[in-house]
């Protein structure tokens, strides 16, 4: 698990937090690799919780994020051969991660900018646990040249739904420099001629 890489939790209190989610899932959730808004929102605020409350945490842990993360679509990026293939991909099969989950990719001139949405209502739910949760979320697309295709690109740009954590040293490396919260929606920007120079290294191909 990722926050026991990250040394957010020991392999014990990792343990706990699979139990939680758990608990949380209804019957058929637990039995699938997909969960509930109300599981991940309990998995998320006993992760911050751990991170002594800074949603920061999410960015942190997307940096330890291995390819078991993204469970089914870790097939489809594996087959891959270049970044701009795999965000086309995500594009196309984000439901299979979230049933609310909406990731659109544009090409514009010299620029990839991806967007993120999540098609719920968040206004009950605990916003440092949903912020977490979106740092995690979006972290994951932002390092996808690097865990993926090896290449230390970074986005020209981001821009995040979420306030700004009490720490960005995770969210700095995550994301580049270039980052602003409280944005209308979450965004990524890319340059698209770096992203087209990447290819998967022989040593990563299927």
């Amino acid at each position: 698990m990722a926050a026991a890489a990250a040394g957010v939790a020991d392999l014990k209190a990792a343990e706990a937090l699979r139990t939680r989610v758990r608990s949380a899932a209804g019957a058929r959730e637990k039995h699938s690799s997909r969960y509930s808004d109300r599981a991940l929102i309990s998995l998320w605020a006993a992760i911050v919780d751990l991170g002594r409350g800074d949603h920061g945490v999410g960015a942190l842990l997307a940096l330890h994020a291995n390819e078991t993360t993204w469970s089914v679509i870790g097939e489809v990026l594996r087959r891959t051969s270049e970044p701009l293939d795999a965000y086309t991909h995500l594009e196309r099969y984000s439901r299979l991660v979230h049933q609310g989950l909406s990731i659109t990719v544009e090409l514009s001139g010299s620029e990839l900018i991806l967007r993120y949405q999540q098609a719920r209502d968040c206004s009950k739910q605990p916003t440092a646990a949903l912020a977490a949760g979106e740092l995690w979320s979006m972290g994951n697309l932002a390092l996808v040249p690097m865990h993926w295709f090896g290449a230390a690109i970074r986005p020209v740009s981001a821009a995040l739904r979420c306030s700004a954590p009490a720490s960005m040293a995770a969210v700095n490396e995550v994301f580049g420099r270039t980052v602003s919260f409280d944005m209308d929606e979450s965004m990524l920007v890319y340059n698209r001629a770096e992203l087209e120079k990447v290819r998967r290294p022989r040593s990563h191909a299927s």
